[in-house]
Formats: structure tokens, sequence, C-alpha cells
């Protein structure tokens, strides 16, 4: 099964998906390196995380409509 969509051909829809991977990754490893920390840190820390997650949310929920609106003229194979 494979996808084609001119979405991949979107220079835009590329810059959304770099700024997302980029803006994640910060929250994604710091979820594994709280998980090393003794209880204490881990709910110090969770409150600094939890701020960078809503901010993620913040930053896809605006781009979210437009690749949306591109995705649908995705064909599957």
């Amino acid at each position: 099964m494979g996808f084609r969509s001119s979405l991949a051909n979107q220079p835009q829809a590329k810059e959304y998906v770099d700024a997302f991977l980029t803006h994640a990754v910060r929250p994604m490893t710091a979820i594994f390196q709280i998980t090393g920390n003794n209880r204490a840190r881990q709910r110090d820390k969770w409150g600094h995380l939890l701020e960078d997650l809503a901010s993620l949310q913040e930053g896809v929920s605006w781009n979210m409509p437009w690749v949306i609106i591109g995705c649908s003229d995705i064909i599957i194979s």
C-alpha cells in the first residue's frame, strides 16, 4: 500500500511538518529524561513539560486547518 499526495510537494506543508518536529523534540526527550528522576524532581519537571506541550499544541492547532485542507487529495493505492 502506498500513499501519493500533492501535499508532499507543497513547500508550506513541509515547513509546517519541520516546524512541528523541531518543536516536538524537546518535550518528547524531556518525557524520557523525567522518568529517570526521583518523584520529587519529577513533580517539579512535569510542570515545565506541560507548558512546553501546551505551546506545542497551540502551534499545531494554529497550522492544522491548512494541513487538513491540503490532505483532501491523498490517494491510497
